[in-house]
């Protein structure tokens, strides 16, 4: 059975739209990563003399939110994240140019401490990128695809979950690889677990990977998230408000119990409600058209923080 292909779509509460990692977040030159034994002590690894960055990194995910952005939950040990344009035009060379030796040794060692390892992939595609570089991306993501599993059924990993993501922010790829080396996984042993019911369930961004995982690396919203919360309550364009009173009460009732220490940005993700093909595409519209700035600023203000980021 093949692990879901989902493909995200994430904006921020400033309204700079970012088709995304089911929805998120995106070169030239292959690196090398994560060589050592452990991973999660050096995810970024050592780039090759050709390039100063990997093409790949693998991020340990240890905490219930990591796993629920990464995967919906999925229970994961780890994400792979590809540079996804640095391997256009490779589509006969993709084994070099993924760095497969390295990353089946990066998984092979997570095998080796954790029998029942099994990771997520996501495919990123970082940075500006014209028509045709997105045509092109689109038609080799399936060799992508296919040439991972090869390289994780050598080390007997599974992937359990695929998605890809684009985010047109500049140098996005060299950012989270150096944020990536400034993490000590040592400490990273913060709990992330929600409160809340099967309509809200909120989590307090606890740990520094979580807040690499929040973070769109703009000028606003550089640090990430401070809270995540998931209305698993299906959005319908007929609500107005889209979030009503009544729902907004239970959230400031769910956040209050995380008692954070800090309010800085909130991020919002939201479920349109999907009867039928036209009904999903009015809801969409309706949280991009309405929701994102002068809604979601306001809810996010009467929540007590500054910012926020939506992701449908």
């Amino acid at each position: 059975m093949e692990p879901p292909t989902k493909f995200h779509s994430r904006t921020t509460g400033f309204c700079r739209a970012t088709a995304q990692l089911a929805a998120i977040a995106v070169l030239v030159g292959a690196g090398l990563a994560a060589t050592r034994s452990d991973a999660g002590q050096n995810p970024a690894g050592q780039p090759q003399e050709e390039s100063d960055e990997p093409n790949f990194v693998v991020i340990p995910l240890r905490t219930e939110l990591q796993r629920k952005l990464v995967a919906d939950g999925k229970r994961i040990t780890a994400m792979i994240q590809l540079n996804g344009y640095a391997l256009l035009g490779n589509r006969e060379g993709l084994m070099r140019a993924i760095d497969a030796l390295p990353l089946q040794k990066t998984l092979a060692a997570m095998k080796a401490r954790d029998p029942n390892a099994s990771v997520a992939l996501m495919i990123g595609y970082f940075g500006s990128a014209s028509p045709e570089m997105s045509r092109k991306s689109r038609m080799n993501r399936d060799a992508v695809e296919r040439t991972c599993r090869l390289v994780a059924n050598g080390a007997k990993v599974s992937i359990v979950y695929i998605s890809s993501t684009y985010d047109s922010t500049p140098d996005r790829w060299e950012k989270t690889v150096a944020a990536l080396q400034k993490i000590d996984f040592g400490k990273e042993t913060a709990d992330e677990t929600a409160v809340g019911d099967a309509d809200v369930r909120a989590f307090a961004v606890r740990t520094q990977v979580t807040r690499l995982l929040t973070t769109t690396f703009s000028a606003e919203t550089s640090r990430g998230a401070d809270c995540v919360v998931y209305l698993n309550k299906p959005i319908e364009a007929n609500d107005n408000p889209l979030i009503d009173a009544q729902l907004e009460a239970r959230l400031a009732d769910t956040i209050k119990k995380l008692n954070l220490p800090e309010k800085n940005r909130i991020d919002y993700h939201l479920i349109p409600a999907h009867p039928s093909r036209a009904a999903a595409q009015r809801n969409r519209e309706a949280i991009q058209k309405r929701f994102l700035g002068q809604e979601s600023q306001a809810l996010s203000e009467r929540l007590g923080f500054k910012g926020s980021a939506v992701t449908f």
